[in-house]
């Protein structure tokens, strides 16, 4: 089933992404986190727009909202590298375990990796 991106970065805002954000608590204080960042952009941006004048265009709007969108984008798209639980990260293990390119590589994370990854 296709989701809408925009619906699905709602979903995210909210923490009801799922696997991405792992289960219980974990999701919760990433979306804290994650809203924390977002409040400071806001006063950091609104204290420069107050102290310097020229930077109050709609162009440095624009460039603030633009910077803050691809920020927002690499916070939830780094956030399946936790090791978290049912988070990608495991998944992309489980993975490179099954279809290694190279046998030392399948060793190293058949033998090393999974077995000490916690779940």
């Amino acid at each position: 089933m296709r989701v809408n991106p925009s619906y699905a970065s709602w979903l995210f805002l909210i923490g009801e992404t799922g696997p991405p954000l792992g289960t219980g608590a974990w999701r919760y204080l990433l979306v804290v986190l994650f809203w924390s960042l977002i409040a400071a952009s806001i006063y950091i941006a609104h204290r420069n727009w107050q102290a310097n004048p020229a930077k109050r265009t709609l162009r440095d709007l624009g460039t603030w909202a633009a910077r803050v969108a691809i920020g927002a984008m690499w916070f939830e798209g780094s956030l399946w590298k936790l090791p978290i639980p049912s988070g990608g990260f495991q998944y992309w293990l489980e993975q490179e375990a099954k279809y290694a390119a190279f046998d030392v590589h399948k060793t190293i994370v058949t033998s090393v990796l999974l077995p000490n990854f916690t779940s």
